[in-house]
């Protein structure tokens, strides 16, 4: 919502005006004979924004209404150091922004602002609106938080790997492919025709190969490769099998994947049991960051339960 600070400023801006008892006009040319009332504005400001601003700003007033309702010493730290220090917040969301946005350099930032007609001014108070509602958010969230058994075990596998297993893995690969290359010469009509059967026998001697090279402590050693990040679905299924199942240090018997032939070797395996760290997990869980769509529940639940659509209809059947 890049133009909700000016919005409000506008809003409170008119409501001041009219609240007086002959209120002047917010704009005369007596040049042209022209002159714009507070209500003409208010008019127009609806018309051109609609009703989504009008619904934002009610939202900002719901979420503080909810937050207030919150014991502080349950809010999270990271949302008291918003609450405490909005302008603060702002300045700091702003400047990641100028560093992520245009690069750290301001002349940009600003020039930015020339051709939109902005001011630094209006951007921080756009930044502060903005960060105050997202820890607001966070707030009403975290507080109604109870994630499922689906989200812990989700968030387990994240940490310690599929079913809680961790595995450092290093393989010899034959590339089907690299065969199909060397046996074609580059003729790439000829890597389409190429028979199967006769690439699949070619990697199968090659497979072997490196079995007797690794058998030879004598004879110059293969270099293994890792499987950076491996999480059990790179290479299929019996790949994984062979991560799950070799000691470690063992190297497996040759292992068919798509793309090729595999020696798989294990350098290293944890495995944690999901109750060892539930505890850990579950903290965790509660404080994970909002998704999209917990804060898009969080706003249609404050908008229902408020009836504001049905308030703001109202508002747009009055001021026909």
């Amino acid at each position: 919502m890049r133009h909700g600070a000016s919005l409000l400023a506008a809003l409170h801006f008119c409501a001041a005006v009219a609240a007086q008892d002959d209120p002047p006009p917010l704009l005369e040319l007596p040049a042209a004979g022209l002159r714009i009332s507070v209500d003409e504005y208010r008019a127009h400001l609806h018309a051109v924004l609609g009703g989504a601003r009008l619904e934002e700003l009610v939202l900002d007033r719901l979420l503080t209404l909810e937050v207030a309702k919150l014991a502080v010493e349950t809010l999270p730290a990271d949302v008291r150091t918003v609450l405490d220090a909005p302008d603060r917040a702002a300045e700091a969301r702003l400047a990641a922004r100028i560093a992520t946005d245009f690069d750290g350099q301001p002349e940009r930032y600003r020039d930015y602002l020339a051709t939109i007609g902005r001011s630094h001014a209006d951007e921080l108070a756009t930044a502060r609106l903005e960060a105050l509602r997202d820890a607001r958010i966070r707030a009403l969230v975290l507080t109604r938080r109870a994630p499922d058994e689906r989200v812990l075990r989700r968030l387990f596998e994240d940490r310690y790997g599929p079913g809680g297993m961790q595995v450092e893995v290093r393989h010899l690969m034959v590339s089907f492919a690299e065969i199909r290359e060397r046996l074609a010469a580059g003729n790439r009509r000829a890597v389409e025709q190429q028979d199967p059967a006769k690439v699949e026998a070619l990697a199968r001697q090659r497979i072997t190969e490196l079995q007797a090279l690794l058998a030879d402590a004598d004879a110059p050693q293969p270099d293994w490769q890792p499987v950076p990040g491996y999480r059990f679905q790179r290479f299929g299924v019996a790949f994984a099998e062979a991560a799950r199942t070799l000691e470690v240090g063992e190297v497996s018997a040759p292992v068919r994947s798509e793309a090729g032939l595999h020696l798989v070797r294990v350098d290293g395996r944890v495995v944690t049991a999901f109750d060892d760290v539930r505890e850990e997990i579950e903290a965790a869980a509660r404080t994970a960051p909002v998704s999209l769509l917990e804060g898009r529940r969080l706003r249609e639940e404050l908008l229902t339960r408020y009836r504001v659509r049905e308030a703001l209809a109202r508002s747009r059947e009055g001021g026909r």
